[in-house]
């Protein structure tokens, strides 16, 4: 059974929709680092469509599969530089077209 509920851990908060004490459809998890990441979950891992905010590396848009990034995404580093494309247990994948902003 879904509820929305909210779930304080030692390494952040979880805000979301939760099934049976796991972590599943659409949450935000606000890491204590900082960080935060907003989509789906699946069985307490991140999974599916989502994004995640690391403020001293960058944001990435895409998909995720056992929390990491696995699929299609777009990452954006701090300096502005971005890669569109696919990845591979949070590894760049495949061909690759980085586009680097000069200032």
């Amino acid at each position: 059974m879904r509820n929305l509920g909210k779930v304080n851990l030692k390494t952040g908060v979880y805000k979301g929709e939760t099934d049976f004490g796991y972590f599943n459809g659409n949450g935000q998890f606000d890491f204590d680092t900082g960080s935060t990441y907003k989509g789906n979950w699946a069985d307490n891992e991140i999974s599916g469509v989502g994004k995640l905010n690391v403020p001293s590396k960058g944001k990435y848009t895409g998909e995720f599969k056992n929390s990491k990034k696995n699929g299609n995404g777009s990452f954006t580093w701090s300096d502005g530089s971005t890669y569109t494309g696919e990845w591979k247990d949070d590894m760049i994948w495949g061909r690759v077209n980085i586009k680097d902003v000069m200032i």
